[in-house]
């Protein structure tokens, strides 16, 4: 027979045991909920989910040999002063609108429904104006969404 005193310790041991479970569910689904995706976000309020090119071979490799974009996504190029930043399209396989960013975010200069390169060599794609940023997107974002030079777009959860 389970004396009074050996219940009310099983009683204990069942709360803080689901406690515990509790704790090791929530916590993790609490910290992916904190974990805030890359974004691009024009004035009409849409917004890019982005993935970030920081170093030398993630902008080199870009989107090349991708056979789609998610809808609302893109890719952000961050480089390492304000210049001149040429792209081109080898071996990249959708279409694409470019976008160049200034440091402050406004853009600074557009190419639409850039196609993938089928010539040798590739045709180069850039602007006159200095970029810190430059954005690709799928094809159609730029005229679908009213994005123009001279717009803001703020950045939002970009890694350093």
């Amino acid at each position: 027979m389970v004396s009074s005193k050996q219940k009310a310790w099983l009683f204990w041991i069942v709360v803080v045991v689901v406690l515990l479970l509790g704790v090791l569910l929530v916590v993790p689904l609490a910290l992916l909920a904190l974990e805030k995706k890359p974004l691009a976000c024009f004035e009409n309020d849409t917004c890019l989910e982005l993935e970030v090119a920081f170093s030398l071979a993630e902008r080199q490799q870009g989107l090349m040999h991708r056979t789609e974009l998610a809808q609302n996504s893109g890719m952000l190029f961050v480089f390492d002063s304000s210049e001149v930043h040429s792209f081109w399209m080898k071996n990249t396989l959708i279409p694409l609108d470019i976008i160049w960013l200034d440091p402050n975010g406004t853009i600074v200069g557009i190419k639409e429904n850039v196609v993938a390169c089928e010539e040798s060599p590739c045709p180069s794609y850039s602007i006159e104006e200095p970029s810190l940023f430059v954005l690709e997107t799928n094809a159609g974002f730029v005229a679908q969404n009213n994005v123009h030079e001279n717009q803001k777009v703020r950045l939002e959860n970009i890694p350093t």
